[in-house]
């Protein structure tokens, strides 16, 4: 056995005693926090608690030490002079233990090496929720730097997928500013790793600011990193196989390149991807100087600088401007009787005309172009004036254009004075006129538009498809009444904002023009909102009750049924919210009856339509307390009847509407986990 622990230990490891196990207390002073754990941040709220709880009750469960190696760095804020163990799993313990002011701790020792020490680490702190995805990264790349571990024997080691371990591995990437932004905004793990695949520092800190500043989801980050921050190199101006345009070589055997690591970029569907900005806008320059270079060497004519500007004016594009045309540019004004069209290389070079060659500096590109005017010319004197005959039958057929538009719009124009006219003396459009601007509604709507306008008149019973319903509804407009195509003009109006996309960000609660039409017909929103969300409340009440509050309804006794006659004279319920109406005939035939009978879908006043606004917003509430009602099975209800009868009543966490309510159960669950704190969750 060792006795002597007050020199640094060199051990044998050959020695009966290296793999032996010594439970003792240990004199906290001697003890020091081992350098390896990956766990660098502890809560300190709870770490308080954890060292009154051991003030009070001691360490229940030992902690795990070794022998202070000889050669290992011993911190600066250390204070005991050289320490004798180090925590190798424990360290809250520990912590808490200097905090209470205890001398001594239970503590298992044990002889291990660095890599079993790092192993048992990073082991024992994935089964904690508190450790973060960063510390168990930098813990994953320590066992695969120092300690000689690979994915594939780290990946078994830790029942985790290769996939997996290249993800966590892939962290370790992120900048000191991208990291920060992301810990202060408490961004999760799978969009830091988004950020993470983004191997350029400054462009990481963009990406990252402006996911904050957006509200962005994953799938939205995920969305503007592929479009702003990766490139097809299937696009790529430049050879993708050529080593020599800059230091990074050649893009095909790049690690920046998405098929190079297929396991971290399961998310992009090509494997042509480049993923460095930089270094592809860098390939785009040293591309660009090179075919400048070479063409000047043979005699060609370049333009650069402002010359260059000229032709090619824009910095988004390298399209040129009016009366120059690019050699890849098909003409289809020339097309064959097949409808192939020659390209204005293929026609430079039939009409023997050197291309101009423009550096476009934006896009880092060198077009080839010629002058429109120039190429005519060329092939008119070789005989061939197919590009001066394309040009006049294109100025026909835009002449042609533009009388058929002058002819439509001085046709409205007339049309639209009589229209005019007919209403400025007080006469109403007829039915004719309301149908027609229904349909043109109707159909102008788009299709999700549509489909939810569907749902208010053709039922999924009737119709499951939904664009045949889209259709069925579009040919019955022809036979509705004048109050049914008015109602459909509103559901057109307001079909377009009763859905929330996904990517939607910034939206308003209330669309404007369904709060208008709110207010108009006396509807209350903001009543209707409570009610939502109080139904809301008391579904989630009832999820959450014990099982002790649950058998109150199945072992109350029922009521005898009343008499008939008894039920006959029993006042009657409030009225619910009436179904939506399901066909253009059933509509019809509600908007015959009188005003005082009916107060949708055109009531005659604000008033009238409000007490059938609030009858139908206490439905929520009415559902969720019947719901609360239904029995439960006879085992829980009798295991549910002794915790009532034994513990006491149920707990809530806040007093007032809305309060959780908590089983004995859960109760005793929450006061027993401050006893077993130090034991279960150090």
């Amino acid at each position: 056995m060792i006795t002597d622990l007050s020199q640094p230990l060199d051990y044998d490891t050959k020695s009966p005693e290296y793999r032996a196990c010594i439970t003792q207390a240990l004199t906290v002073r001697t003890l020091h926090a081992s350098p390896t754990n990956p766990r660098k941040h502890f809560d300190e709220a709870a770490l308080a608690e954890l060292a009154e709880n051991v003030r009070q009750h001691g360490v229940m469960q030992p902690i795990l030490v070794r022998p202070w190696p000889a050669n290992q760095p011993i911190s600066a804020d250390f204070t005991g002079g050289f320490p004798l163990y180090e925590v190798v799993a424990g360290e809250r313990r520990y912590r808490a233990a200097l905090r209470a002011g205890l001398d001594l701790i239970p503590g298992l020792v044990r002889h291990l090496t660095d890599r079993e020490v790092l192993e048992l680490q990073i082991i024992e702190n994935l089964q904690r929720r508190d450790l973060t995805e960063f510390e168990e990264a930098d813990g994953y790349r320590l066992m695969m730097k120092d300690h000689g571990y690979t994915a594939d024997e780290l990946a078994a080691r830790i029942n985790k997928s290769k996939a997996y371990i290249y993800a966590r591995l892939k962290l370790c990437d992120l900048a000191t500013p991208a990291r920060s932004l992301i810990d202060g905004a408490g961004l999760p793990a799978s969009i830091a790793l988004l950020v993470a695949r983004v191997p350029v520092p400054e462009l990481q800190k963009k990406a990252a600011g402006e996911i904050i500043n957006r509200h962005m989801s994953h799938r939205q980050a995920q969305q503007h990193i592929h479009e702003q921050y990766m490139l097809d190199l299937r696009k790529a101006p430049f050879d993708r196989k050529d080593a020599s345009l800059t230091d990074a070589g050649s893009c095909t055997d790049c690690p920046k390149r998405t098929g190079n690591l297929a396991d971290l970029f399961t998310d992009v569907a090509s494997a042509d991807v480049c993923t460095d900005p930089h270094c592809y806008r860098d390939k785009k320059v040293a591309n660009m100087r090179a075919t400048q270079r070479k063409l000047e060497e043979k005699g060609k004519t370049v333009v650069t600088g402002d010359d260059a500007k000229k032709i090619l004016p824009s910095d988004y594009h390298d399209h040129p401007t009016d009366g120059y045309v690019r050699l890849d540019q098909q003409d289809w004004r020339a097309r064959d009787e097949d409808g192939k069209a020659p390209t204005y290389g293929q026609l430079a070079k039939q009409a023997g005309i050197e291309p101009i060659h423009v550096v476009h500096q934006a896009t880092q590109t060198v077009v080839a172009v010629v002058k429109e005017a120039d190429l005519k010319k060329a092939l008119k004197q070789t005989g061939d004036n197919s590009l001066s005959k394309a040009d006049d039958t294109a100025r026909a057929e835009e002449k042609k254009r533009k009388e058929a538009a002058e002819f439509r719009q001085r046709l409205y124009a007339e049309v639209r004075q009589e229209i005019v006219a007919h209403l400025g003396a007080g006469n109403p459009l007829d039915s004719w006129h309301l149908r027609t601007i229904a349909r043109q509604t109707y159909w102008g709507a788009g299709f999700d538009a549509c489909h939810r306008i569907t749902q208010n008149w053709i039922p999924r019973e009737e119709i499951g498809d939904g664009h045949e319903r889209h259709r069925v509804l579009g040919e019955r407009i022809a036979s509705m009444s004048d109050a049914d195509l008015m109602l459909l003009m509103i559901d057109c109006c307001v079909g377009g904002h009763l859905h929330v996309a996904g990517y939607s960000t910034g939206y308003a609660e209330t669309p404007p023009v369904l709060a208008e039409l709110a207010v108009r017909w006396g509807v209350d929103a903001d009543a209707l909102k409570k009610d939502l969300k109080a139904a809301a409340r008391e579904k989630a009440k009832g999820t959450k009750k014990g099982t002790a509050r649950k058998v109150a309804g199945k072992t109350a006794e029922k009521a005898p049924d009343p008499e008939p006659a008894a039920r006959a004279n029993e006042p009657k319920p409030a009225p619910k919210r009436k179904a939506k109406p399901t066909a253009p005939a059933t509509q019809a035939a509600a908007a015959a009856k009188p005003a005082e009978a009916r107060a949708w879908p055109f009531p005659t006043s604000a008033a009238e339509a409000k007490p059938a606004a609030r009858a139908g917003a206490d439905e929520p509430n009415e559902q969720a307390a019947g719901a609360a009602k239904k029995p439960q099975g006879k085992t829980k209800a009798a295991a549910g009847q002794a915790r009532q009868e034994e513990g006491p009543p149920p707990a809530t966490d806040d007093a007032g509407e809305g309060a959780i309510e908590r089983c004995t159960r859960t109760i005793d669950m929450l006061s027993g986990q401050t006893a077993c704190e130090e034991g279960a969750a150090a």
